[in-house]
């Protein structure tokens, strides 16, 4: 179900689950477990995630306990590389910043949402769809690295190659760091509403 390989020239080896590349550090959804034992008392009640791409974390997640009787909401811009393995996913094919109302509705539902930031703009999706999370919401963001300098020197070529977040993009008023020790090796930044 988990093939492992390298992703191109980058010393980094990434993943497929269920022939659907990840573009994941191996292991990920160790972390995941980690979270859903956390809110095993509360679960959540939906997953949202920005950024399908190939589909392979949205299917991995629909197989995950993490998503055990819920449906996880998904949008991309490129309607050609997603191939769902599960019912409970829902893919949508569109620009999020153009549905911004209908995904604000959706995070406000009754029930804790978990929210992943993993689209072309991961910093723009932060800042727009943090302000409708409710009390106990998580939001994640990929491609992370503390800051420049940690990333030059624990992340690139090393952990993960790629840096699109960081914490100066996470500092809102209404967050607070989250279980970052254990996702902070996979590249995910992630907080949650006060």
């Amino acid at each position: 179900m988990i093939r492992t390989f390298q992703h191109g020239n980058s010393g980094i080896d990434i993943f497929e689950y269920k022939g659907q590349k990840t573009l994941q550090v191996v292991g990920v959804e160790k972390a995941f477990e980690a979270l859903a034992k956390e809110n095993k008392e509360e679960p959540f009640q939906r997953i949202i995630e920005i950024g399908t791409d190939y589909g392979g974390l949205t299917n991995l997640l629909a197989d995950h306990s993490i998503s055990e009787g819920i449906d996880i909401y998904t949008y991309d811009i490129n309607p050609n590389r997603f191939v769902s393995h599960n019912d409970k996913i829902k893919f949508f094919n569109t620009d999020v910043f153009l549905i911004e109302d209908e995904i604000a509705e959706l995070i406000g539902s009754k029930g804790k949402t978990l929210l992943l930031c993993d689209g072309g703009n991961k910093r723009k999706e932060f800042e727009v769809f943090h302000k409708y999370l409710k009390s106990g919401d998580v939001i994640m963001a990929h491609d992370y690295a503390p800051d420049d300098k940690t990333f030059k020197e624990k992340y690139l070529n090393k952990i993960w190659s790629w840096h699109e977040f960081k914490d100066e993009y996470a500092d809102f008023k209404n967050l607070k760091p989250y279980m970052q020790d254990v996702f902070a090796n996979f590249a995910w930044c992630i907080r949650s509403k006060k």
